[in-house]
């Protein structure tokens, strides 16, 4: 039986409250207690490590373009679209933030171009090997194996973890060589029913889960972390399902 329940991601900051990835989502985030907060990473033009989902920055703002084309300066300068007052951050202001929260873990999501080559990886182990985070508290997650290898090789110490949206037993391995994972990540479609046949030993991460229904599944599941845009949230059920939990593990009063 398993003895506690998931760890509450918040997925790219307290997203469903403000500006995905903006400061005010990450101290939101940080200030709600989840146990871990997550993030994007992406290269300005000059090679800083920027946190943002997205190539292009379209969605999210009022101007367009590329990413990768913007440098720093320019990149802290955008206006989000659905809130002006919301700030775009790179990383190391993001490990500066964390800093100030020691209990909370952070995933760093890489999100880098082929062409790019290592770029990304090598930027990221430089902040984080300047920053006062504990390396324990980080890991680096990804869709691409290529990058968990490089962060072994760059900085070995942070946690690596592979993404895959879906995944079928017997039709393929994972590309798991070289990356010495610490887990595993999938879509909470994935995991539906409690039918997701983990492949490897280690952590089980799930996302995205925002609903009170997928929310109150996703930390039922066996797994050890469920992201959620909404934090908050998700820590309401969880202490209603630790309620339950304890309930249904006391023994009942005969008179």
């Amino acid at each position: 039986m398993r003895q506690a329940l998931p760890k509450i991601v918040a997925h790219r900051g307290d997203s469903g409250i403000h500006c995905e990835n903006s400061l005010q989502a990450f101290e939101s985030a940080f200030a709600s207690g989840a146990d871990v907060v997550e993030c994007d990473l992406r290269l300005s033009s000059g090679g800083t490590p920027i946190v943002f989902h997205d190539k292009t920055v379209d969605r999210m703002t009022r101007a367009s373009g590329l990413v990768s084309d913007r440098r720093y300066r320019d990149f802290l300068a955008l206006e989000y679209a659905a809130d002006p007052t919301a700030q775009p951050l790179g990383l190391a202001s993001l490990l500066a933030l964390a800093a100030q929260f020691p209990d909370t873990e952070v995933f760093l999501e890489t999100k880098s171009h082929p062409w790019q080559g290592s770029a990304l990886e090598e930027r990221i182990a430089t902040v984080v090997h300047r920053s006062a985070i504990d390396p324990a508290r980080l890991a680096v997650i990804s869709f691409d194996p290529r990058s968990l290898r490089t962060m072994r090789r760059l900085a070995p110490a942070v946690r690596r973890v592979l993404l895959r949206r879906d995944w079928w037993p017997g039709r393929w391995p994972l590309p798991t060589a070289g990356c010495d994972l610490a887990g595993v990540g999938m879509s909470k479609e994935t995991i539906a029913d409690g039918k997701a046949p983990w492949p490897t030993a280690g952590l089980r991460y799930v996302w995205t889960a925002n609903t009170a229904e997928d929310l109150t599944a996703a930390l039922s599941a066996p797994v050890d972390y469920v992201a959620t845009d909404y934090p908050a949230r998700a820590m309401t059920i969880r202490q209603q399902l630790a309620a339950q939990n304890l309930a249904e593990q006391l023994p009942e009063n005969h008179c």
